[in-house]
């Protein structure tokens, strides 16, 4: 599977692209540490996306993550699972657990993306 076209990515900041390439460096170097059942900011197609790991690769640097979508409010789980796999250079950070923001599945990860406070 892949990123659906109609998943709305985060906005990208000038802030985004300046650490960049020192956020994937990071990453790299802690994908060790990465396990099923974290979040992960990823880089798909020049945009960047909440996704949750749900198996690791053979190889230490693959894993499998289901993107989330955005909403008006925050973020939630497509109707469709959305899962890809990505290399250790495409995870751009961890992110904390997302917190539920309403009893209908919408999400908000703090301090990420343009539906923080």
């Amino acid at each position: 599977m892949s990123v659906a076209s109609d998943v709305e990515p985060l906005e990208n900041s000038d802030n985004d692209y300046n650490n960049n390439s020192k956020d994937i460096a990071q990453a790299a170097s802690a994908t060790s540490f990465l396990k099923v059942g974290d979040f992960v900011k990823v880089l798909y197609k020049s945009q960047y996306y909440p996704t949750k790991i749900t198996a690791v690769g053979d190889k230490p640097d693959l894993f499998q993550c289901n993107c989330m979508e955005a909403c008006k409010s925050g973020w939630r789980w497509p109707a469709r699972r959305d899962e890809l796999w990505y290399q250790a250079a495409d995870i751009v950070k961890k992110l904390d657990q997302p917190v539920p923001v309403s009893t209908r599945g919408t999400f908000k990860f703090n301090g990420y993306g343009p539906f923080h406070e």
